[in-house]
């Protein structure tokens, strides 16, 4: 009887082990995988790091009202990255008041670009930098030609003061708002960009980018934790070549480091896996 159920229960359970393995391998290298891409979204993130930071710091509460705004008024085709990165320029370009009107650009200039097969933010760009330089020639590319002394004269009528007790600011948001203007009336003619073909090829790059900088931001600290243990690898090994530092002294501070970076591994996989809700 045993020489009769032993072998296939043997045969089982070897079958059982050989697949537990095979599952095995197969998460770690998933996992493995997982935590690869997300290290190399990391150094996406980190460029957009600071410029969210600063975007978030102008804005304000209103935050997340602008950039919902600068989205949709973009028609959804710029990474929020860039989006964020114009307001910051415009910002230091003409203050916050004439930034906060940027989705307004967005909106007409989306359709010039669109039009005439340009880079939007190259556009808007050209814009503000017209507009703090009070720059007729930089406005009339953009389609959007207003001269100086319009400026001036439509700023006395918006803060109702006489042309000498103008300030700069006040210059530029009449200029501003009458390029604005004309520009909403010259491209009022113009097809809308939403539902084009092009529109939304450019709209699903953006949003993919927008997707690989929203994975990447959630390995910034594993990345930052990798590059504190990397630097002070590094400077072990520079004073070993350099200072002539003991080889025992290094090696220790490579077994630490590779003990932290087995630590930095598991805990990673462990919330990948959600082990660390169990």
């Amino acid at each position: 009887y045993k020489r009769q159920i032993l072998p296939p229960l043997l045969a089982a359970g070897a079958k059982g082990l050989e697949l537990a393995t095979k599952l095995t391998t197969a998460v770690a290298g998933l996992a493995a995988s997982f935590v690869t891409g997300g290290l190399a979204a990391s150094k996406y993130a980190a460029g957009w790091e600071s410029t969210r930071d600063a975007f978030n710091a102008i804005a304000g509460e209103a935050a997340p009202e602008m950039l919902r705004a600068l989205r949709s008024n973009s028609a959804f085709m710029i990474t929020d990255m860039n989006l964020q990165k114009q307001y910051v320029l415009g910002y230091q370009q003409v203050g916050k008041e004439l930034a906060d009107r940027l989705p307004e650009a967005y909106e007409y200039l989306s359709k010039v670009a669109h039009a005439t097969h340009q880079d939007v933010n190259t556009l808007t760009t050209r814009l503000y930098e017209g507009i703090g330089r009070l720059s007729t020639r930089w406005l009339g590319s953009v389609g959007g030609f207003v001269e100086k002394s319009e400026a001036i004269q439509h700023a006395t009528e918006m803060y109702s003061k006489h042309e000498d007790q103008l300030s700069r600011t006040e210059i530029q948001a009449g200029m501003l708002d009458l390029a604005l203007m004309r520009l909403q009336a010259r491209t009022a003619a113009l097809p809308p960009v939403l539902n084009t073909t092009d529109q939304m090829l450019k709209a699903v790059g953006a949003a993919t980018k927008n997707l690989w900088g929203d994975w990447g931001t959630h390995f910034l600290p594993v990345a930052r934790s990798l590059a504190q243990v990397f630097l002070k690898l590094i400077d072990g090994a520079r004073g070993l070549i350099n200072e002539g530092g003991g080889l025992y002294s290094f090696m220790r501070t490579l077994a630490a480091a590779m003990s932290v970076l087995i630590d930095i591994a598991g805990e990673t996989v462990d919330k990948i896996l959600g082990l660390d809700k169990l």
